[in-house]
């Protein structure tokens, strides 16, 4: 398949909160499912320990989503395959709220409220390369 036409996959889970210090340390809730998604609030990965995004990765996180992402981690994860992104209404998701993250529109879906979400830290490259993670 040329690389033009690879894609991202849609992912759908469950959102579970977590404090910035836990996902620095790369600790998930014990609620968590691998498939689901990790929220966190501003500056998201913030001080991460090298390799955090890589371990969440391996621990079955689909995405971290945050109203902002600290672009250290960013760089980290991306280089991972970890989506790591950022919209304004991460605080107006619940933890087990439903979600569909698909970025290859930029967009995340909360099927518990009806809400749409606008992701504002992807563009065309970064999106390339978490393609090309997902479809070695």
């Amino acid at each position: 398949m040329p690389h033009d036409e690879l894609s991202y996959p849609a992912q759908s889970g469950r959102a579970w909160w977590v404090a910035a210090e836990a996902l620095a340390a790369a600790v998930i809730p014990s609620e968590f499912s691998a498939g689901d998604f990790l929220i966190c609030g501003p500056e998201c990965g913030r001080g991460a320990q090298p390799g955090a995004a890589a371990s969440l990765l391996r621990s079955g996180v689909a995405a971290v989503i945050a109203s902002s992402v600290d672009s250290a981690f960013f760089a980290a994860a991306l280089a991972a395959g970890l989506p790591a992104v950022a919209i304004e209404e991460a605080a107006a998701i619940k933890s087990g709220d439903r979600l569909r993250v698909d970025i290859e529109i930029f967009r995340v879906a909360n099927r518990n409220s009806g809400d749409r979400y606008i992701i504002k830290n992807l563009d065309d490259a970064s999106i390339a390369k978490l393609r090309e993670a997902a479809n070695p």
